[in-house]
């Protein structure tokens, strides 16, 4: 290392810039005795020592020892960082970094090396001779932050809100084409409801016939139909225990109410089959219980 080198004289401060964002305001302190071109308010901060593990822990404890430990805050990470250089020496006298802390909570209360502290607005700062160039050149840093901060997250929020669109619109176009083919699958079911009704009273000298042909194949394509489009025939016979869940009672009597009271009812005639879709009951079996 060069004698010029080992001359070299550099100081490291931190400073921590806290800003209540609910009021637009930063802490600011005005420290006793100090005058100069840096004026006498200042951030919270101050020298980094060597009594502590790292840079954060030495930054909360001058912060609390400077408004105490009741203000509560969130540090949001480095801001900026000034260099102040003596370029005739060619010695760096001053580093000084800026943290940012979002102030929660809690009741300021300076220490006895400061005469007093406030709450202002960069405005307020810039328009006031009270308050040097570069603490407002700070806090308008802070408020460019927040911009793009807020600008990200309004992006972020209207993006997943058109992705919620996006599949709330596929979620709807589904249950749309779905209850319209649910639709008109119940509209045709009376058509099978006729064909099976024809088919299962064929005079056998009329079995063989070319028309009931073609009538048979008729119903197997609408069957088929209905399959594809996961239609099922709910599978009850004579002599089952009634279910009102996938049967519908269309006989019944003082007799049959009564027996009902003492015992299960049971299927005693298919009058009309019944269909799920896609395991959801379409129509409900319509059935004679005794």
């Amino acid at each position: 290392m060069s004698k010029k080198m080992q001359n070299v004289k550099i100081f490291l401060l931190q400073q921590v810039v806290i800003y209540n964002k609910d009021l637009d305001k930063f802490l600011l302190v005005k420290e006793k005795g100090i005058e100069g071109e840096s004026g006498n308010w200042q951030f919270i901060g101050g020298r980094i020592t060597n009594e502590f593990n790292n840079l954060q822990e030495d930054l909360i404890s001058k912060i609390e020892k400077s408004i105490g430990k009741e203000v509560k805050f969130e540090f949001r990470g480095l801001l900026d960082k000034r260099e102040y250089v003596n370029y005739e020496e060619e010695n760096c006298d001053e580093l000084i970094t800026f943290e940012l802390a979002v102030y929660l909570e809690g009741e300021v209360k300076i220490s006895n090396d400061y005469e007093k502290f406030v709450w202002i607005t960069a405005e307020d700062a810039e328009e006031s001779e009270e308050y040097s160039e570069w603490l407002v050149e700070v806090m308008k840093l802070v408020k460019q932050k927040f911009v793009l901060e807020d600008a990200r997250n309004n992006m972020l929020r209207v993006l997943a809100e058109f992705d919620n669109y996006k599949k709330n619109s596929i979620i709807q176009q589904r249950e749309f084409v779905q209850f319209a083919g649910e639709k008109v699958i119940t509209s045709m079911l009376p058509v099978l409801d006729n064909f099976h009704s024809a088919t299962s009273h064929i005079p056998k000298d009329q079995a063989d016939s070319p028309w009931l042909t073609g009538i048979m194949y008729i119903q197997k394509q609408m069957e088929k139909i209905f399959e594809d489009e996961g239609v099922t025939e709910i599978e009850i016979k004579v002599g089952d225990v009634f279910n009102p869940e996938i049967m519908e009672a269309l006989i019944s009597d003082e007799e049959t109410d009564k027996k009902a009271k003492d015992e299960e009812p049971k299927v005693f005639k298919i009058i009309q089959k019944g269909y799920n879709i896609k395991n959801k009951v379409m129509r409900p079996a319509r059935v004679e219980i005794k």
